[in-house]
């Protein structure tokens, strides 16, 4: 079910870039969505997907940044007394944390993949 969700949430991100005019960054996001989805697959598909270093720099980055985003609310919102990037960050921990979840899975625990 969750990865029908990034699916769904993914083309709805692509379509929005493709009739925006977000220019290169949105081309870039659509990128880094589809990168975020690859490895996703392979875990739900239970299929290896080559280089692992990539998938393992794709683990590091997305959860320092997932951290990094939460941190940043949580300090927004206790700096200025918002609810707000409270919010943000609690949507942003919801929806992260159960990809990272799944790229520990695919990465560490899927040891018959990388055999």
């Amino acid at each position: 079910m969750y990865f029908v969700l990034s699916a769904a949430l993914f083309a709805v991100n692509a379509i929005a870039s493709a009739f925006g005019s977000g220019g290169a960054s949105a081309v870039f996001g659509v990128f880094i969505g589809f990168i975020g989805l690859w490895p996703l697959f392979g875990f739900v598909r239970q299929r290896r997907y080559n280089p692992r270093w990539l998938w393992l720099a794709v683990f590091g980055i997305t959860a320092i940044a997932t951290l990094g985003v939460v941190t940043i609310c949580l300090y927004v919102a206790v700096a200025n007394l918002a609810i707000t990037p409270l919010v943000v960050g609690l949507a942003t921990l919801l929806w992260g944390t159960p990809y990272v979840f799944a790229l520990h899975q695919y990465l560490f625990r899927s040891s018959h993949l990388w055999q």
